[in-house]
């Protein structure tokens, strides 16, 4: 290496808030994005623009392309206030990157993520997007009414905002797509009142009392988490049925947009799971069987950061809350020989077998462990290995795979504080004859810009938020971060995005 490459590397170091050699950048702005997007939520959004502004400027075609996967419900992070908040900058500052992606906003969001673009160098072509929709769902409304029930009407009037709502905001975005539409207040009343009586929204049913009019199977996951004891109350018995037709496979259940926080998240209470079970028990054992995604047959096993700093945050979701249940998730969807264990991070790290036949059970049993208030990676590592060197066993036998959920900042390392604690856990590893497994840093709550680990370190992978999407990807020996994301993003589901 050149004597300004060892300047860059060494520049780079810096640490953790526990004190643990680090690395400030990974080396690419796409990446360092990519690498804590999904952890962003809370940081503020100055930072927020300022990272993504550094990826723009790098590698703009690549940028863009991220920015739809930050959003992306059904394949990426599905991150959708962070997108807003970065839309409305880039139309602004790159207008044209903006422009000539508008069709593609709302088959990765939803409408109103197109409304956030109102006000902006893109008004003219979010408008014309909606527009045209709108033409098509009325066209289409006309041959339902003419009795062609196939005619299909998208959920564009569910999103629109209502110009008669109590809410001031709400009825301000409503009066200025009205006059942008060119549209008479009272024509775009009518027509998307009479949209969304076509469409069946649930809301709209529950609102009317009319639970038993409800179809369930076209309930999209979000409306059944958040009304599941509504139904239960109001519509018992034929919801009841319903779910134990879903239990025998012989009803759809749509659960593909959610994260499996949610999910648990009403059996969370102050950073503690609850002893009481919530409402719509039932419907939320069902809406975890059925969350999308799986690791397959593989070797792996999670690690849970339940530290002290994944309690703190500045807004409503507790980190915590989220690595215990994307490690709860990769236990249970982890068919290899690890299946339903994990492991908590500690002074002293525990693995975690998982007991329990439901999820209101496995809750139970989770609770009660020894999660502790420690982030020492390094001692994970020394775990896995010790106990392999000890016993003797064969490098199948050992993990391949170890997904980590945290925020990355990790105790300063015992062996030699000097190198990363992935340095020192690969070295000692190497010592003794053994592989690595492959490790993905999975961070869910980003507090500053470091990374454990550069663009090219082999065997490794950076993702991050708290979706399933991140974890259905072959992780092995050969992986690089870059590799990775590349990977993800170069792929057909982002092919049509350009800057």
């Amino acid at each position: 290496m050149s004597y300004l490459a060892n300047l860059k590397t060494e520049a780079n170091y810096t640490r953790t808030l526990n004190g643990a050699r680090t690395h400030g950048s990974t080396g690419d702005a796409c990446l360092d994005f990519f690498a804590v997007a999904g952890g962003m939520r809370y940081r503020k959004p100055a930072d927020q623009i300022a990272l993504f502004e550094q990826a723009y400027i790098e590698t703009p075609e690549l940028a863009m392309k991220l920015l739809f996967h930050l959003r992306d419900i059904r394949g990426g992070m599905g991150e959708r206030k962070l997108f807003r908040t970065l839309l409305r900058h880039v139309a602004r500052t790159w207008p044209e990157s903006v422009r000539k992606n508008v069709p593609y906003i709302s088959e990765f969001g939803r409408w109103d993520d197109v409304l956030c673009l109102l006000g902006t160098p893109a008004q003219r072509e979010a408008v014309q997007a909606i527009k045209v929709q709108l033409a098509e769902d009325e066209a289409a409304l006309k041959r339902r009414e003419a009795g062609d029930e196939d005619a299909h009407i998208s959920l564009l009037a569910k999103w629109l905002p209502s110009d008669n709502t109590s809410s001031p905001r709400t009825r301000k975005t409503a009066a200025r797509l009205i006059r942008a539409l060119g549209m008479e207040q009272k024509e775009y009343r009518r027509l998307v009142t009479a949209l969304r009586a076509r469409i069946g929204l649930t809301e709209r049913q529950l609102t009317a009392k009319k639970p038993e009019k409800v179809n369930y199977e076209a309930v999209p996951a979000q409306a059944m988490l958040k009304y599941r004891s509504a139904f239960e109350r109001n519509d018992g018995e034929r919801f009841n049925e319903y779910l134990l037709g879903v239990c025998e496979g012989e009803k759809k259940l749509n659960a593909d947009t959610l994260f499996p926080y949610e999910v648990l998240r009403p059996f969370f209470k102050g950073g503690y799971w609850s002893r009481s079970d919530p409402r719509g028990m039932d419907a939320l054992e069902q809406l975890w069987d059925h969350l999308p995604g799986a690791i397959g047959n593989v070797n792996a096993i999670s690690v849970v950061d339940t530290s002290g700093s994944m309690y703190c945050t500045n807004g409503p979701l507790m980190p915590a809350l989220i690595s215990q249940a994307m490690g709860l998730y990769c236990a249970e969807r982890c068919e290899g020989v690890f299946h339903n264990h994990m492991i908590t991070f500690e002074s002293t790290p525990h693995l975690v077998e998982v007991h329990g036949s439901t999820l209101r059970d496995k809750l139970k049993y989770i609770g009660n462990l020894p999660w502790g208030w420690s982030t020492n990676l390094e001692a994970v590592f020394n775990l896995i290995l010790e106990t392999a060197v000890n016993s003797g066993a064969k490098q199948e036998e050992m993990p391949q795979v170890l997904y980590i959920f945290s925020d990355m900042e990790f105790n300063c390392a015992v062996r030699d504080a000097d190198k990363t604690v992935y340095e020192n856990a690969r070295e000692l590893y190497e010592a003794y004859g053994y592989r690595m497994p492959a490790v993905v840093f999975h961070n869910v709550n980003s507090w500053q810009m470091q990374t454990p680990v550069t663009a090219h370190t082999r065997g490794t992978a950076l993702t991050s938020g708290a979706s399933t999407h991140a974890l259905g990807h072959k992780f092995d020996g050969n992986v690089t971060p870059m590799a990775h994301m590349l990977r993800v993003l170069n792929g057909e589901r982002y092919a049509m995005i350009h800057a």
